[in-house]
């Protein structure tokens, strides 16, 4: 936090930010032209689900220890041709364990450089004597193998003195020191100590030589300007072009076969009528079957013998024929008009006894009233 301050005192027209690596979004991938840092190291975990939970195993390992995890992500931060450098400690390159996190940096960046920096480097600033190594990467996502450089940074060995090393620094060609001492790391562990008498400035001034040397063999410039020419030409298959003739025109005749569906006789099935006929569709045939069946009813005589004997319809059985009526003496002048039979229909169908439509009249079907001049009784 107290650096972060310090750089946007020195740089107030730059984006500085005070937050943690894990924190920077995903959107801002691939667009770093430089990431430069002395990583922490040490087996902190760090929270960043997109690394714990992914599917590359290498990126779940490097979640576990912050010095891992900070090279993975570096590496994802940077557009192509872009340049990572870190300053780390010699573990990432000494344990076996972490050869999966080397094999996956290779995999999509070119190794430019890794020096091994002799133990008092800083101790002049910082008061502590630590190994540590510097390692510039440049990323490659189109790079199809390994160099023999690259093969010996991802191997780990262990040297005759049983100490830990990495197969690129078997040779001590590319440790920067004067002297060395085997002695034990901060851990207790066997390790070779290695230092430079001539202190900061002597370091200096070998690793400025060493760089220029690395820089001018393994920095692909044209690649960090955005100018490719190790990309792999894929062979496109050519297809050869068939010309088809000259069309013709071409009359097409579509006959059409009219199927015929097999026929259904259909047996009309006498039903019926009830009331809920009417609101149906009337234009539908139906057949009424009015079985002609009289019922006798017979009434309490009156005084004066007043009878009359006929036959009462159903309300949906058919019309039936009504026997002639026979009126009292009282009434003689209607006797000779009610010789004609009455015929009462049934009140939907307006169908005859003989099953004809007729058109029932009031003066046909309704007997005149007749005045009744005896004495009323009750019952």
């Amino acid at each position: 936090m107290l650096t972060g301050k310090i750089l946007k005192q020195l740089h107030p027209d730059n984006t500085i930010r005070i937050s943690g690596f894990e924190e920077i979004p995903e959107k801002e991938q691939n667009s770093y032209d430089i990431v430069a840092s002395n990583i922490p190291f040490g087996d902190t975990s760090v929270f960043d689900l997109s690394y714990s939970r992914n599917r590359d195993t290498a990126k779940v390992q490097a979640a576990r220890s912050i010095h891992n995890y900070f090279f993975l992500k570096g590496t994802d931060m940077l557009r192509e041709g872009g340049i990572l450098a870190f300053i780390t400690s010699e573990g990432v390159l000494n344990s076996a364990k972490n050869e999966t996190i080397r094999r996956a940096l290779m995999k999509d960046n070119n190794l430019v450089s890794a020096v091994r920096l002799p133990n008092n480097l800083f101790t002049d600033y910082a008061g502590t004597e630590v190994g540590s190594d510097l390692i510039i990467l440049q990323k490659n996502t189109v790079k199809q193998s390994f160099t023999e450089v690259e093969e010996l940074f991802c191997q780990s060995q262990i040297t005759q003195y049983n100490t830990p090393s990495n197969a690129l620094f078997q040779d001590n060609g590319r440790i920067i020191h004067t002297t060395r001492v085997l002695d034990t790391d901060p851990y207790g562990q066997p390790a070779f100590i290695y230092t430079h008498r001539d202190g900061v400035e002597g370091i200096a001034k070998d690793l400025k030589q060493m760089l220029s040397e690395d820089f001018g063999e393994h920095l692909d410039i044209g690649l960090y300007k955005g100018e490719r020419n190790d990309v792999p030409v894929i062979e496109i298959p050519i297809i050869p072009t068939v010309t088809p003739p000259a069309a013709q025109s071409v009359t097409i005749t579509q006959e059409t076969q009219i199927l015929s569906a097999p026929t259904i006789n259909k047996v009309k099935e006498e039903r019926q009528l009830s009331i809920f006929d009417l609101f149906e569709n009337l234009e539908e045939p139906a057949v009424v079957v009015t079985p002609v069946k009289a019922v006798a009813t017979t009434k309490q005589q009156a005084k004066g013998k007043r009878t009359v004997n006929g036959y009462q319809a159903n309300l949906f059985s058919g019309l039936m024929q009504q026997p002639p009526v026979s009126t009292s003496p009282v009434n003689n002048n209607t006797s000779n008009e009610r010789n004609t039979q009455e015929v009462i229909g049934d009140l939907f169908s307006g169908l005859n006894g003989n099953g004809l439509a007729q058109k029932i009249t009031a003066g046909n079907t309704i007997p005149e009233p007749a005045i009744y001049t005896k004495e009323i009784q009750i019952f």
